[in-house]
């Protein structure tokens, strides 16, 4: 059982490494062949723009929250003014 789920792992490992060649062929034009250093150059970069590009999500939900709950403290503040 071990060594089927060795050799599923292995496979497995492969076919990702695989996909992710496809990935980078795709996104990098024109296609090229790339050797092994250069495919696991090319994933850190991936890997690196998307982590970039999560911090930047994040950062511009939390200004938009942070943006939010000010203008609706505004508002409240501003109704609470013209009630008195």
């Amino acid at each position: 059982m071990n060594e089927i789920m060795n050799q599923l792992n292995y496979v497995l490992e492969h076919y990702l490494k695989l996909y992710k060649v496809v990935q980078i062929k795709l996104r990098h034009k024109p296609l090229i062949t790339l050797s092994s250093d250069e495919v696991e150059k090319y994933i850190a970069e991936i890997e690196k723009e998307n982590e970039i590009e999560a911090e930047k999500k994040k950062q511009a939900k939390q200004i938009g929250s942070t943006t939010t709950t000010t203008s609706t403290l505004a508002t409240q503040t501003s109704k609470k003014e013209q009630k008195k």
